[in-house]
């Protein structure tokens, strides 16, 4: 009897181990593209972001998100920026959020926007990410939100959010975002605003920079 329990222990336990050995998704590539509207005709931009995976402690995979945001130059010389934060703050959109769309959705082409992808996961409320410009690109204070169902207050007439899509790709990494930002910096990434009183919760002083770009250099 006893050799019996020591043996469905051994069983248990090698079960056990075999379930904690099994392998992370491997990396890939996605790249995200954001189509515009405008007076003088439609304008589109891209950037191309790698995820990689580490275990968790519970036996889970977490997602980490290589790459920036997308920058899309607009007539009148605005330039909107899909970033890599959610339309409601959360900092993982770029790598979790979107690790999970592409696990649960069998399609070459994901939309983001107009459309809104049907998944049972909770904890992506909204795939669309924060967009934004500024009212000064050499001053990251001057960060300005916009509402994607309404471009024109910020952007001026005839500027209208078209489409938003995720697709895997085998392209290289973007690296362009610091030529347009000199300001960027590399973690620890401060605020948009930084030395802003601790009771300031504006989006400048919330936002920080690995917003627009992580595990990349200048």
């Amino acid at each position: 009897m006893k050799g019996g329990i020591k043996a469905m222990v051994a069983l248990v336990l090698g079960l056990g181990v075999f379930g904690c050995e099994s392998q992370s998704p491997e990396p890939f590539r996605y790249r995200m593209t954001v189509e515009v509207d405008t007076s003088q005709g439609p304008v589109s931009g891209s950037a191309v972001r790698q995820l990689r995976f580490s275990k968790t402690m519970n036996g889970g995979n977490l997602a980490h998100v290589t790459g920036e945001a997308v920058a899309l130059d607009l007539p009148g010389g605005k330039t909107l920026f899909a970033l890599l934060v959610g339309t409601n703050g959360n900092a993982d959109h770029a790598s979790q959020a979107m690790w999970h769309l592409f696990r649960e959705l069998d399609q070459d082409v994901i939309e983001l926007w107009p459309e809104v992808p049907q998944i049972n996961n909770p904890r992506i409320p909204t795939p669309v990410p924060m967009l934004v410009t500024f009212a000064d690109q050499s001053v990251s204070a001057s960060v300005k939100r916009l509402d994607p169902e309404d471009f024109e207050p910020v952007l001026g007439s005839g500027v209208v959010l078209k489409r938003i899509t995720i697709a895997r790709t085998t392209a290289p990494v973007t690296k362009e975002i610091g030529d347009l930002l000199d300001w960027l910096s590399t973690h620890p990434e401060p605020s948009l605003s930084p030395g802003h009183d601790q009771r300031d919760f504006s989006l400048p002083a919330t936002l920080k920079h690995g917003a627009f770009r992580q595990g990349t250099t200048k």
